[in-house]
């Protein structure tokens, strides 16, 4: 529901140590999601998460994390409907 909190994790384990980025899809595109007043990314050993304190209309479509490191990348993708408050 528009005002909710949005909370993604997912658990990622690798050696060494993979770097964890969060995107939006937008229009085919990848556009990277940064922490801010709204936003929180966090990681705590090996469980990492994607936290939006106020889901707003914009908020909804195709998120994914993806892990990276010198072995390669691999990623994972869901979709997120946020119900509209009318009036």
């Amino acid at each position: 529901m528009e005002g909710d909190l949005l909370k993604l994790q997912v658990e990622v384990i690798g050696n060494p140590k993979p770097k964890i980025e969060w995107y939006l899809i937008s229009y085919g595109e990848d556009i990277k999601i940064f922490s801010d007043e709204l936003t929180q990314i966090t990681e705590h050993e090996n469980m990492y998460t994607l936290l939006i304190k106020e889901t707003v209309r914009e908020d909804e479509g195709f998120y994914k994390c993806t892990a990276t490191n010198k072995a390669g990348q691999v990623y994972i993708e869901t979709e997120v409907l946020v119900d509209f408050l009318s009036g």
